[in-house]
């Protein structure tokens, strides 16, 4: 596997999970919108 490829991948993986902790922490979706404008991916 690409060492780049892996690397994206984690990040995607991070970032839904930084995402899904959000929401259940808050109880609210409200942060999806901002954080994915926020980031370049």
């Amino acid at each position: 596997m690409d060492r780049r490829l892996q690397w994206i991948v984690a990040s995607v993986l991070a970032y839904i999970a930084i995402l899904m902790l959000t929401v259940v922490t808050t109880g609210d979706a409200a942060p999806w919108p901002t954080l994915r404008l926020a980031t370049p991916l």
